[in-house]
């Protein structure tokens, strides 16, 4: 999976425009920095208003991210990913699984974001246990 979505990257990298000499533009280091793998960046560019990313790749840069430890951009596709998106139906499971994961990195908007969606049957059935032991923690 992580080969495949570098070279995901790396496509979507080709249709940015070259730049006189070696310099390299701050989308550019964003993506190299992304592909190495620091979270940090592949949410400044799936966010970036510099280069605003094309849904698909904003999905897939916040879902990198996430996977990387940023709880900020794991409460970001949660909430993306319960609603509609364009061409596809919500993923809710996924949307547990990411509020999950940015609660548990220390994100407070991603706690809140699960308390939410476990009571409101997203992904699975209501979970009230659930839901007031991610309160009570955050």
């Amino acid at each position: 999976m992580r080969g495949v979505l570098s070279i995901v990257l790396l496509v979507a990298s080709c249709s940015m425009p070259e730049l006189p000499g070696d310099e390299l533009s701050g989308t550019e280091k964003l993506l190299s920095r992304c592909i190495l793998g620091q979270g940090a960046a592949c949410h400044a560019l799936a966010t970036s208003p510099e280069r605003p990313a094309q849904r698909q790749y904003q999905y897939l840069l916040l879902g990198r991210a996430c996977a990387l430890g940023e709880g900020a951009a794991c409460a970001r596709i949660g909430r993306l990913q319960a609603g509609p998106r364009p061409g596809s139906p919500p993923r809710r499971g996924f949307t547990r699984w990411a509020l999950r994961r940015g609660c548990r990195l220390g994100n407070r908007d991603s706690c809140f974001g699960l308390a939410w969606a476990l009571l409101a049957r997203l992904g699975g059935p209501v979970d009230v246990p659930g839901t007031l032991a991610v309160l009570g923690d955050s």
